[in-house]
């Protein structure tokens, strides 16, 4: 983890803690991101077919989150302004 920290990566602890100086959660979950960088690399096909494959990796990422066996690192956050 030291390399990380040399580089000055966050952890969503340290994210949602900034957040919550100005907003009040009313949301916080995490999502597939990782399909996206892979649906990238997926060669030309068309449309269609492009887009059945990328949601099979959306859902083949979020089952993989869900269960345990990979750590999500996208998390989605809502909140409403703190007075």
């Amino acid at each position: 983890m030291a390399q990380f920290r040399e580089h000055e990566l966050h952890g969503h602890e340290a994210m949602t803690a900034g957040l919550h100086q100005f907003f009040a959660q009313r949301h916080f979950s995490w999502a597939p991101y990782l399909f996206v960088s892979a649906g990238n690399r997926l060669p030309d096909v068309d449309g269609a077919a492009r887009a059945r494959r990328l949601t099979q990796l959306r859902e083949t990422e979020a089952d993989a989150i869900a269960s345990g066996r990979i750590q999500a690192v996208q998390f989605r956050y809502a909140g409403v302004p703190v007075d």
